[in-house]
């Protein structure tokens, strides 16, 4: 009988897991569209600096196997 109430706090916890998580992403959103519409070409710059940066490192790391 123990693995049963195991199985079944497993999957009570799996459950509460998932709604949690679930609600994070629309407050997420929200709350990214308001500052992008806030601060408008500041977070632009910001996003291209930091594609230009991820690019970079990408290539650092590609070209340092070789």
């Amino acid at each position: 009988m123990k693995p049963a109430k195991n199985n079944s706090l497993s999957v009570l916890l799996g459950a509460a897991f998932i709604m949690a998580t679930s609600a994070i992403g629309p407050g997420f959103l929200t709350q990214t569209s308001h500052y992008t519409d806030l601060l408008k070409g500041s977070f632009g710059f910001v996003i291209l600096i930091s594609c230009i940066l991820s690019l970079v490192v990408q290539d650092l790391e590609f070209y340092s196997h070789y």
